[in-house]
Order: C-alpha cells, then structure tokens, then sequence
C-alpha cells in the first residue's frame, strides 16, 4: 500500500490533508501509512479506496499485508 496510496492520491490531485479530512483519518497516520511505518486496518483501508474512488485491491496491489485485521 506504501507507494501505491501515495501515487494514487497524488494521481487524484489530492494532498494528505484532503485526503484526512474526506475519510477523518488523521493526516499523520496517512503520512505513516504512504511512508510504510504500519498498515491499514481494513476499516481505514475501505475509506481511503471509497474517497480515492478505487478499490482496495488497487490499494494494496493484491499483497493483503498491507492491511490489517486489527
């Protein structure tokens, strides 16, 4: 999820901020996931797909550790 997150959100014209504010997750997290510090719950996960307007899978680029069940 590190690059593709990033890439995808920079592809929608998107800052961290925007993106933290249109899912209500908190933009220091989006940072940590788009450096790679830790991985998305699944819940978390579903609101940056539905606001990026893409699926999880295009998320994650089909490797599930990218989220988490936690």
């Amino acid at each position: 999820m590190v690059s593709r997150l990033k890439n995808i959100r920079k592809s929608r014209g998107m800052t961290q901020a925007e993106l933290a504010e249109a899912t209500g997750i908190h933009r220091v997290t989006i940072a940590k996931y788009e450096a790679g510090c830790f991985g998305a719950t699944l819940t978390n996960a579903e609101k940056l797909a539905n606001a990026l307007d893409c699926t999880i899978e295009d998320l994650i680029g089909g490797n599930g550790d990218a989220v988490s069940n936690d």
